[in-house]
């Protein structure tokens, strides 16, 4: 009857509780390890060569270079501060710059005084090289659908706010000032 007495069994509890403690460490840490090995093999496969060729390397890049100077020259274009020359303006954009003209930041308008066209649009025009009313005042149908197209403007919005109109008394009156 010894064997059933308070102070044994406490000792048998707590027995217990350690045995069920140390099983839950070891499964937690068995999961544990086999989940970072996991993320190493997500990270770096083991098929994955640690050493690549420097030929390897000059061979894919030869392969992309026309791609990589492309979108260099999309973004050069793009850029606010990069001049755009004549050639690349009528290649890359569309535009007819011959038939409206050419223009840049040195001589600009302050654009936003035409209705409906708002300073983040004034800035994308900046960046194709739309700088003044008499540039605008020269648009054809063909120039305001590939500007609509360029600028992601609604289509139709630069006709019904008269732009084209707009600009051409603007510049009237920059003329007589």
């Amino acid at each position: 009857m010894d064997f059933f007495n308070e102070h044994s069994i406490d000792w048998f509890f707590l027995a217990e509780v350690f045995i069920l403690m140390f099983v839950a460490f070891l499964i937690g840490y068995f999961f544990g390890k086999q989940k970072s090995r996991d993320k190493t093999r997500f990270i770096r496969p083991k098929s994955a060569k640690k050493n690549v060729d420097i030929h390897e390397i000059e061979t894919i890049f030869s392969e992309l270079k026309p791609e990589i100077i492309k979108i260099i020259k999309e973004h050069k274009n793009k850029s606010k501060n990069n001049i755009v020359y004549k050639e690349e303006k009528e290649v890359i954009k569309g535009l007819n710059f011959d038939n409206f003209g050419y223009a840049d930041e040195k001589n600009k308008d302050d654009l936003t005084k035409i209705e409906g066209l708002s300073p983040f649009i004034e800035e994308k025009l900046n960046q194709i090289g739309i700088f003044t009313y008499l540039q605008i005042s020269r648009f054809t149908n063909d120039d305001i659908k590939a500007l609509t197209h360029l600028i992601e403007y609604f289509p139709g919005r630069i006709e019904r706010d008269q732009w084209v109109e707009q600009a051409r008394e603007l510049e009237r009156k920059k003329a007589t000032v």
